[in-house]
């Protein structure tokens, strides 16, 4: 897969959360995201990280 094109499907499976909830970070502003010419949302790879570091901050009691 691209580096820069992952689907939101696909990054809702590899990090375990739901797409709603990636649709929650991105609305508060904790991930980000863009459109393709589908009008689809795309992340890139980096975002994996940033929604890892955000479950391990919420497991240990850090609010949003």
């Amino acid at each position: 897969m691209a580096d820069a094109n992952l689907s939101v499907g696909y990054v809702a499976k590899r990090s375990g959360v739901k797409v709603s909830t990636l649709h929650f970070y991105e609305e508060k502003g904790l991930i980000f995201s863009w459109r393709n010419q589908g009008n689809q949302r795309r992340y890139k790879r980096d975002v994996l990280r940033r929604i890892s570091i955000i479950k391990a901050a919420q497991k240990l009691g850090i609010s949003l």
